[in-house]
């Protein structure tokens, strides 16, 4: 099956939601971090954290990531580096 932006879906693969459901469990039981799972109509299930949880997941993360990516995360602005940690 084809989904609409473009890739390719065995019929045979656990969907998403058993997916998302594996991913949560992992990252609770591993990290110590809850996300919920919430199903977006048009696109499937996807994760959340709140901002207490998202804190605690950057925390763990931190340290394996390299300098030039902790924008991703929110440690600065790739256009306006010396901007603030926008998680505090």
């Amino acid at each position: 099956m084809v989904n609409t932006v473009g890739s390719y879906k065995n019929k045979h693969e656990p969907n998403d939601k058993e997916y998302i459901e594996i991913l949560i469990y992992a990252f609770s039981k591993k990290l110590g971090v809850i996300f919920r799972m919430y199903n977006d109509r048009n696109i499937g299930y996807r994760i959340h954290a709140n901002k207490i949880e998202t804190k605690k997941l950057i925390e763990k993360i931190s340290p394996y990531i390299i300098a030039e990516m902790m924008y991703k995360i929110g440690f600065y602005s790739p256009v306006t580096t010396g901007s603030p940690n926008v998680l505090e």
